[in-house]
């Protein structure tokens, strides 16, 4: 890891990635498996039934025990909430849930945890080993449908949960089920370049076509854009999207003739309207101050995002066009192993002069702050990795975040208002 041309300035742009992933929690009673429809792909937003065929395990549900079905929590995060089919007049739940025993079945809007929006199915009989449940959640041909997901995803899972015993202690439902949430068609061009270009060198310029939800769309024909400076409009650059291309490029945009502070205008055939992209300085020399654009705060579904840490990367040196990028997930929700694979996508991603990640997890106990390391080989002091590793788990089962960044006699990060904050820590051999 290195400190890029010395001074810079730092201005962060939120990326939002997709994907959600599927843990398993250990030395709990067999939860069972379920499988899930639809599968193959779906569009962002359209509207959308989620069967669920739940086969429960070896030991069945006892009475009074209870599946748990919601999104995973990004999407109760955000608003609006568009999944959840909406009640009727006199309060039910547009649910179904039949058991191939015929056993009874109740469904409630779940008022458990931090984020409302689940469908809870209670089973007073309880459900006996092996046998199946159907549960069919949404409308799809109403005038308030329940609705896909609103950002793509290449694998897309509800999250299912058992009480098992009955006692209302959760357990992670597996599934090897999936659907890709597919991006809207493109129906806006966004233009971004750097904040400094040079007289005589192209402007470097990353076209996105982006959904009326802010995905990066695939264009399902061609689509073309002609770029120009705004001091400049009799020189111009086209840019051609391919039918079912990716829906970003990064081209050599046109050539500054004189200094000042420009944008770069362009026209597409999405819109008779002009767009245009954030300011950009043109200088005669190379600059003294060099201003750089980041995100140093985002998450992946290693802690409470969606995505795997590899995508999160991917997209901010991609479609995002960021030069510096930090992945702060939790640090309670990070064990050994995904440790050892933000450390190597850290170096993986790290381009001499040019994009750089920066190692980071974020401390949760007492306040949220990211701690940022010096470099990708970076081991926190008596790191035990041990604590809960579910958001789930913490809502639902009542388990107790906990801190593993302590210094050698055992003392955790600080909380808000201590001024000392970090400075105890220090790093174990870099790895």
């Amino acid at each position: 890891m290195r400190v890029i041309g010395g001074c810079c300035v730092l201005v962060a742009l939120v990326v939002g990635l997709g994907g959600c992933g599927e843990p398993v929690e250990p030395s709990l009673p067999d939860p069972g498996r379920f499988t899930f429809e639809p599968t193959g792909e779906i569009v962002v937003s359209d509207p959308t039934v989620w069967v669920v065929r739940y086969e429960a395990g070896t030991t069945g549900i006892e009475a009074g025990g209870r599946l748990l079905f919601r999104f995973p929590h990004p999407y109760s995060f955000m608003w609006p909430r568009n999944w959840f089919p909406k009640m009727d007049a006199d309060g039910r739940v547009p649910v179904t849930a039949t058991a191939s025993s015929r056993v009874k079945v109740d469904i409630v809007a779940s008022t458990r945890g931090w984020h409302d929006h689940a469908v809870e199915a209670v089973l007073p009989e309880g459900l006996g080993a092996g046998e199946i449940l159907i549960l069919t959640v949404g409308t799809g041909a109403s005038d308030d449908p329940s609705l896909a997901p609103r950002f793509s995803s290449a694998a897309f899972a509800p999250v299912l949960l058992a009480d098992v015993t009955g006692d209302e202690r959760f357990v992670w439902v597996p599934t090897d089920d999936s659907v890709a949430v597919r991006a809207a068609g493109p129906e806006r061009v966004e233009l971004i370049v750097p904040s400094q270009a040079r007289i005589g060198s192209p402007v470097s310029v990353t076209v996105r076509l982006r959904d009326s939800f802010g995905n990066i769309a695939s264009p399902a024909g061609r689509v073309n854009v002609e770029l120009w400076l705004e001091n400049a409009p009799q020189e111009r650059v086209e840019v051609s999207f391919a039918e079912k291309g990716p829906g970003w490029l990064r081209i050599d945009g046109p050539v500054p003739g004189e200094t000042g502070v420009v944008r770069v205008l362009g026209r597409s055939d999405l819109s008779d309207g002009e767009v245009y992209s954030n300011p950009v300085r043109i200088l005669e020399d190379e600059p003294g101050l060099m201003v750089f654009w980041a995100d140093l705060h985002g998450h992946s579904q290693q802690s409470d995002g969606c995505g795997p840490a590899d995508e999160y990367y991917r997209f901010a040196r991609g479609p995002a066009a960021l030069d510096v990028a930090a992945l702060s997930d939790h640090e309670w929700q990070l064990d050994a192993e995904e440790w050892a694979e933000k450390q190597r996508l850290c170096r993986a991603y790290d381009e001499p002069s040019g994009f750089v990640p920066y190692l980071a997890w974020e401390y949760s106990l007492g306040g949220h702050r990211v701690v940022y390391a010096k470099d990708c080989g970076y081991l926190p002091p008596r790191a035990a990795f041990d604590g809960p590793k579910e958001l789930w788990q913490v809502e639902y089962n009542h388990a107790q975040i906990h801190a593993w960044s302590q210094d050698d006699t055992g003392r955790a990060l600080r909380d808000w208002g201590d001024p000392v904050s970090y400075t105890h820590l220090r790093a174990h051999e870099t790895r």
